[in-house]
């Protein structure tokens, strides 16, 4: 599977721009500002039918408009070819066609085309809150459950209103809970779906996640990761009903799985607070290498590689290290962006594969 061809309307600086790509290395550079990032990022909306950096729409129009399209043409291993367009309006829903036909739910686009994103912005996954690896897991376990997206967007709906409904009986002074334990209910299935999928998820995906990291750095450190869940101790139903003095005091549902978090970890201590720099870049690099072996290996597709200013923000060592990687015969279709034609070329040049060089 790979993008042969993508449009851009009014997608953030891009009003109209239109690519032709090849199915092997695709290297856009271009001085800060121009875009570079966008255009990958128009291709994990694409792919995803969202933006890697916002769950918000309306933060990718480009400024003054209204609307935006992002259009894009694959041609998958067996010479199928998937005309895809995403489209969103201020004042309409968001819509998604695959040749022409309009999908009915978002569900049943996410996981045909599976993308992985490395860039500057992923350190928030060593040092930002929870919600980071949450979304981490969140976008693997989306491309390739679609349970788990109906599950997920169930839970949050639930979860809203649920919070909605503490915030009014807080404000009233409603001590009467009995509308509460209606919500409490419906969040334990979509709940328990999400749990046990994570669960699985994070066992499953070690071995890719170790796998890549020896080959990223060829060192003996014990890494590792452990999933963070206040179901582990109580059923969620028991958790509600204890935490209910908790949250109507709180106005909000104060645990759960929208609070679930991943520990990593360096010779069991905490990456961010034991780690070098070097270390958590190697460990960064090989999550996202995990990520794709993963999403290959559950889908039988080969996911598309954004890789974003590797060589300004990782370090070059670190990035050759990664595209020599990449480049192996296991990987597909690759996007690259960087602000030095040379220092592309550099690293691209001799590659055993095609490669296109993009101006901006």
């Amino acid at each position: 599977m790979y993008l042969k061809n993508l449009w851009l309307y009014q997608f953030k600086n891009h009003v109209q721009k239109s690519f032709e790509f090849t199915e092997g290395i695709n290297a856009i550079y271009g001085s800060n500002g121009v875009g570079k990032t966008n255009i990958l990022d128009a291709i994990h909306y694409l792919c995803n039918g969202k933006s890697y950096f916002t769950n918000t729409d309306s933060k990718v129009i480009t400024k003054g408009e209204n609307s935006l399209s992002v259009r894009g043409v694959f041609e998958q291993e067996n010479d199928v070819i998937d005309d895809i367009l995403v489209s969103f309006d201020i004042q309409k829903k968001k819509t998604i066609k695959k040749n022409k036909k309009t999908h009915k739910r978002l569900i049943d686009h996410i996981g045909q085309f599976p993308v992985v994103m490395v860039t500057p912005t992923d350190i928030a996954l060593i040092y930002d809150g929870s919600e980071e690896r949450r979304r981490f897991m969140d976008l693997i376990l989306c491309q390739t459950d679609a349970k788990y997206i109906a599950s997920l967007s169930a839970y949050k709906k639930i979860l809203d209103a649920r919070n909605k409904l503490l915030k009014q009986m807080s404000e009233k002074g409603i001590s009467d809970t009995s509308l509460l334990e209606g919500y409490t209910h419906k969040l334990i299935a979509p709940a328990t779906y999400i749990y046990e999928a994570r669960k699985s998820f994070i066992a499953a995906f070690q071995p890719f996640f170790e796998k890549a990291y020896m080959r990223m750095s060829n060192a003996a450190d014990a890494i590792g990761f452990s999933y963070d869940n206040d179901n582990q101790a109580a059923s969620l139903q028991e958790q509600l009903q204890e935490n209910l003095k908790k949250d109507m005091a709180a106005a909000r549902t104060t645990q759960g799985i929208h609070k679930d978090d991943l520990i990593f970890t360096l010779d069991g201590e905490p990456i961010k607070q034991f780690a070098s720099q070097g270390q958590i870049k190697s460990f960064l690099i090989a999550l996202k290498i995990a990520q794709f072996d993963y999403l290959n290996h559950q889908t039988h597709k080969k996911p598309i590689l954004l890789l974003d200013d590797i060589f300004e923000k990782i370090d070059e060592e670190r990035a050759q290290h990664l595209i020599d990687m990449v480049s192996e015969d296991h990987f597909g279709q690759i996007f690259i962006s960087d602000t030095h034609k040379d220092r592309l070329e550099k690293h691209v040049f001799d590659l055993k594969t095609s490669i296109k060089i993009i101006p901006l």
